[in-house]
């Protein structure tokens, strides 16, 4: 085959079925999502975690995920401490009460943006990770329990 042929019929073929399945893929994820019910979560910033916390809502459950010893070392209160390398994370998350609303944070955010497909799997309604975790919360000085 001569590469004239091959741009001209095949390149154009195989763009096509690209985003063919390309489509059938995003359109089967939709139809996923909606099968899961009602199901928030989103990326927040630090700012917007800490107003959120300063309410005082009984159904917030904050969640720090990161070790033992990175907890130890300032969190913010009221969280509780499970930790994303935790053998056993699964069981200790389908422990939790699913119906409340869960602030997640670990030390960058990305532990914490780790875990949303798992608690989605689970069963929890809603979740808000903090973006940039407890480095972005350190950078605004809010407040710290030791």
């Amino acid at each position: 085959m001569n590469r004239k042929f091959i741009f001209k019929f095949i390149f154009p073929i195989a763009v096509f079925c690209l985003i063919f399945i390309n489509t059938i893929c995003q359109n089967k994820n939709e139809t996923v999502d909606e099968d899961m019910g009602d199901f928030t979560s989103e990326d927040i910033s630090s700012e917007k975690f800490y107003e959120m916390i300063k309410t005082a809502n009984p159904d917030y459950i904050i969640v720090d995920f990161r070790t033992e010893n990175e907890y130890k070392s300032g969190y913010i209160e009221n969280s509780i401490n499970i930790d994303y390398y935790s053998e056993n994370l699964k069981d200790i998350l389908n422990a939790l009460n699913k119906e409340k609303t869960y602030l997640i944070y670990c030390r960058s955010g990305n532990r914490s943006g780790k875990v949303l497909p798992i608690m989605k799997s689970l069963g929890f309604k809603t979740i808000y990770n903090m973006s940039g975790g407890i480095i972005d919360w350190n950078s605004k000085e809010f407040p710290l329990k030791k």
